[in-house]
Formats: structure tokens, C-alpha cells, sequence
């Protein structure tokens, strides 16, 4: 039995940051496009966290349904592409969300101190 410490370290569970991108784990996987930029670790998914963060900043600033929604569209077609294109792992980009969502958090909780500065 490998136990709990081992099932975390194996390949097959990758739960550090700067963890390599899906192309990197499995050679079966090809990007698309003979140029691309996705050179540098893989987790937390970078194209995830700054969509969710500047979409819902300005959602929650907009109070807009129509808004919201569009923005949620964005953020699942953001999430899909992500994976498809073999750039990240669903788990990479579950963990970009969340980074996302905490940095909203963060400038939220930050905005009336930085407006009194």
C-alpha cells in the first residue's frame, strides 16, 4: 500500500506548485500551433487566475446579471480551452481558479485601505 504521503508524490497526482504542463507529463499530447508560449510550470494556471480575477472585479463592481453571466461564459470557455489546447490539467486550472477568486478577495478586502492611503 503506498499511503496517503505517496499517493501525493506520485506522477499521477501532481499537488505542488510548478508542477510541468500536460505536453511535459505525457508525450502523446501535442499543443496546437508550432509557436506557443506555454514554456514555464503549469500550477496554478495563469491564464485562469487573471480571467477570474479581473472578470469578477469588474462584475462585482458592474452588479450586472448580464455581466455575470458572460463572464462566467468566458471563464468555462477560458477553462475548457486550457485543457484542450494540453496546456493544463483540470486540476492546474481548478487551482488557477481558486488563485483567481482569492486575489479578488485579496483587492477587495485591500480597496478601502488603499482608497484612505
Amino acid at each position: 500500500m503506498k499511503g496517503f504521503i505517496g499517493f501525493i508524490e506520485s506522477e499521477d497526482v501532481p499537488l505542488h506548485v510548478g508542477t510541468v504542463r500536460v505536453v511535459q507529463m505525457d508525450p502523446r499530447v501535442r499543443q496546437f500551433g508550432a509557436n506557443t508560449c506555454e514554456t514555464g510550470f503549469g500550477l496554478p494556471s495563469g491564464h485562469m487566475q487573471v480571467t477570474v480575477a479581473v472578470y469578477s472585479l469588474v462584475a462585482l463592481r458592474l452588479r450586472s446579471k448580464r455581466f455575470t453571466g458572460i463572464f462566467t461564459a468566458i471563464t468555462l470557455l477560458t477553462a475548457l480551452s486550457r485543457v484542450h489546447m494540453g496546456a493544463h490539467t483540470p486540476f492546474q486550472v481548478l487551482c488557477g481558479l481558486l488563485a483567481g477568486a482569492a486575489t479578488c478577495a485579496a483587492v477587495r478586502l485591500a480597496r478601502p485601505v488603499l482608497l484612505s492611503w
